[in-house]
């Protein structure tokens, strides 16, 4: 009798592991997707894709641009598009920048202005095309904020004529 009750409590906990392992996932856990949950509040990032425009509407609204150079077969492009402009906190900190995104295959005449090589290739200038920082490569999210920050310290708050010399950082 005492070993029927603890097979049956054995089969009945190994049924209700089986259960949570199956079910689990497609009831989800609190929290779970709570970052995804907080990008989905988030609106669009609302990508520029001609130079010219973006400048306008940087000059218009007294915002830097972010400039993301990337192509569709760019591996390390595709994770910051999937990992890093996802997250919550970049997409409303490109909020601050008017965004650029410029496909290096497609329009190779900004590829050559900024003198394009590697992609990712990312920068943030003022209203007139003047480059204030810029950075090479996939950026993690962290990472990605503290390269947004450093672009939004040098424009100054709009006044370009503060703005420094343009710099790099390579990893």
């Amino acid at each position: 009798m005492k070993a029927r009750a603890l097979i049956s409590g054995i089969v009945g906990m190994a049924v209700l592991a089986i259960m949570a392992l199956v079910l689990g996932p497609l009831m989800g856990r609190p929290g779970a997707n709570r970052a995804a949950t907080a990008a989905e509040a988030l609106p669009p990032i609302a990508w520029e894709t001609n130079l010219q425009a973006a400048l306008a509407d940087a000059a218009r609204q007294a915002k830097p641009v972010f400039i993301q150079f990337h192509a569709t077969w760019c591996g390390y492009c595709r994770l910051l598009e999937t990992k890093t402009l996802t997250d919550p906190r970049v997409r409303q900190a490109l909020g601050d920048f008017v965004a650029l995104k410029i496909d290096v295959d497609k329009d190779p005449v900004t590829r050559e202005t900024f003198a394009v090589g590697p992609i990712p290739a990312l920068f943030i200038t003022d209203a007139g095309g003047k480059v204030l920082h810029q950075q090479l490569g996939y950026l993690p999210p962290d990472e990605f904020l503290k390269m947004l920050q450093a672009g939004k310290a040098r424009f100054g708050g709009g006044n370009q004529d503060a703005a420094p010399d343009a710099t790099t950082d390579t990893p």
